[in-house]
């Protein structure tokens, strides 16, 4: 027989208490701790598992016959003793598999469940509200004032156990969060305080959180161009599942966000959504007719990107505008070049820009960060609004809002694409779920699915006629006919003209025919016509500019020899003859033969 303990007559925590056992062996009353393996119940707690159903639909009766199992079980734990609770917590591999295996497996609210018969449904329930129990009283080192834990063996007993870790609280967050919002952060609080230990693994698993989102990056990378409906299923609720689990996490514990921001998880998930979640949207508008649980799966997509702006802005407020949860020791220079560095990236990266404009507005935290800190350089300000003044009409002055009316909607694409019928911009929206920057980036993109064409009518191709009504597109010219240049249209433009004139078209190289040579002989003429006139030309004049510049050296008095060779060279050049002091190089000549 064991004598239960009792620490009402005294005040000892129940880490330095010691209970009687018998041995049964030797029949002697032995006095062992009060927290040890031997005051433990054998009983075997089983593993979680998600709802299984069968081809009908219907949940099978194993799995409502381990439901069952685990909620007695669960029921009869929590009714245990204050020592009895905890030896089995701490000694029992079997309940914390069953702990783990729950908070890991348990259907989030944002899940489909297959439906469950009325008493199989409340049975689930009454186990869900029971694992929630379980955690608080693990969570509580004093149940009363008799039936309580000292400080320092409560945080080793919760840590060196692994009775709590990061990711198990981020699922409790998840799981529990909704309801119990304001208990869950008094759990977290008090976990984070008594243990430091948590601080430091919380800035760990942020890192891991980092390279996590790396590999899924990857591996979208991998798959692009060649992702089946089954990647895209499993690359998006993967991710959804991340972008969830952080934001309920940050929720129920905002203390946390600086500790993440440690890794950078901000400029991660902005980077992450800009190379990852185009791509994905891209390949959901190919195999959304072939996925399975297609609207499940569009809300759950949805609903990520609108969770990576949310965690984007709730990590600028936590981390640089927030007193309570910044760290104390940073300086108003650190503060605002982390935010500034932060801001800069998020409007690097236009896809995730629009995104976050839709929701929030970055201009708002810059102005507010510049009002915070009047005494620092508003240089950089100054950069990032005028870079937002750029920037922000695009993503958010004429960008409709998510319950924006259809017409609306074809209003902001034909605002960029003026020459498009209303009935093509209906059908790509249609295709592209009322994103109409979607359908403008696909259109500028020529990356329209082929059956947007193929639904007749005017939407086949997109084109507006003079007279206000759709028609389709005529046929693409070549390229060389859209090219600009600046003797389009002149008499030689052989891409637009017909007519050109042949006769002024010479082949090879063209023999110029000197006029008015009426001291030249009729064979001197023809010479010139059949040789190659330019050298000709070029070695008479130079044997007669050496004539003539010592022979009439007093006719052209006061005239340098430089200007005598300028038009030598000239007439070399271009085959004119130039005019030399009102006399042209054939008078010269005809002066000379006279």
């Amino acid at each position: 027989m064991a004598k239960e303990f009792d620490n009402q007559s005294c005040a000892v925590p129940l880490d330095g208490h010691q209970s009687e056992k018998k041995n049964p062996l030797t029949g002697l009353v032995e006095w062992l701790p009060s927290l040890a393996p031997v005051w433990c119940t054998d009983v075997q707690f089983l593993c979680y598992v998600p709802p299984q159903v069968t081809s009908t639909g219907e949940v099978t009766p194993d799995w409502i016959e381990a439901l069952d199992i685990m909620n007695n079980d669960l029921r009869w734990l929590l009714l245990q003793s204050h020592q009895r609770f905890w030896c089995q917590v701490m000694y029992d591999q079997t309940l914390q598999m069953f702990l783990d295996t729950y908070v890991q497996s348990a259907p989030r609210n944002y899940d489909e469940w297959p439906k469950l018969p009325a008493g199989v449904e409340e049975t689930a329930r009454e186990l869900h509200r029971r694992v929630y129990v379980t955690f608080v009283r693990m969570s509580t080192p004093k149940e009363t004032a008799t039936h309580y834990f000292s400080e320092e063996a409560y945080s080793s007993i919760i840590y060196d156990h692994y009775l709590f870790d990061v990711p198990k609280l981020m699922d409790l967050c998840v799981l529990y969060g909704g309801a119990n919002q304001a208990a869950l952060r008094t759990m977290l609080t008090s976990i984070f305080q008594r243990q430091p230990k948590y601080t430091q693994d919380l800035a760990d698993a942020a890192r891991g959180l980092v390279q996590i989102l790396n590999k899924a990056a990857d591996r979208c990378f991998e798959l692009e161009g060649g992702m089946n409906a089954s990647d895209l299923t499993d690359l998006i609720l993967y991710i959804a599942d991340i972008s969830s689990t952080l934001r309920a996490f940050l929720e129920v514990y905002p203390s946390g966000g600086p500790h993440l921001e440690e890794a950078g998880l901000t400029e991660r998930i902005v980077h992450f959504y800009e190379s990852t979640i185009p791509a994905l949207q891209s390949a959901w508008h190919t195999h959304k007719r072939t996925v399975q649980r297609a609207e499940h799966l569009k809300k759950r997509f949805r609903h990520a990107k609108c969770d990576f702006s949310w965690l984007v802005n709730s990590l600028l407020h936590l981390c640089y505008f927030d007193h309570a949860t910044r760290k104390p020791s940073s300086s108003g220079n650190a503060v605002s070049d982390g935010f500034l560095h932060a801001a800069s990236t998020i409007l690097s990266e236009k896809a995730f820009f629009r995104e976050f404009q839709k929701h929030f507005s970055l201009r708002d935290c810059v102005q507010e960060m510049q009002s915070n800190h009047p005494e620092l350089d508003s240089t950089h300000f100054t950069f990032v609004l005028s870079a937002l003044g750029d920037d922000v009409s695009v993503a958010t002055g004429d960008t409709p809002s998510p319950l924006a009316t259809l017409e609306e909607l074809i209003k902001h694409v034909k605002n960029v694409l003026p020459e498009l019928g209303d009935n093509f911009i209906k059908a790509c929206l249609s295709e592209y779920d009322n994103d109409a920057e979607t359908v403008i980036n696909h259109i500028l993109e020529g990356t329209l699915p082929p059956h947007v064409h193929q639904q007749g009518g005017s939407a086949s191709k997109p084109h507006t006629s003079a007279a206000g009504g759709s028609s389709p597109v005529p046929k693409e010219l070549p390229l060389v006919t859209q090219r600009a240049n600046v003797h389009d249209g002149d008499s030689f433009d052989v891409f637009r003209r017909s007519d050109i004139d042949l006769s002024r078209v010479n082949i090879g190289k063209r023999c110029v025919l000197l006029k008015s040579f009426s001291g030249f002989s009729p064979a001197m003429c023809v010479g010139i016509w059949l040789i190659d006139v330019s050298y000709i030309i070029y070695m008479y004049m130079y044997m007669l500019m050496s004539v003539l510049l010592c022979r009439y050296e007093s006719h052209w008095s006061g005239c340098t020899l430089w200007t005598h060779v300028y038009g030598f060279v000239s007439f070399r050049n271009y085959l004119v003859w130039p005019q030399v002091h009102g006399s042209t190089f054939a008078t010269l000549y005809m002066s000379h033969a006279q």
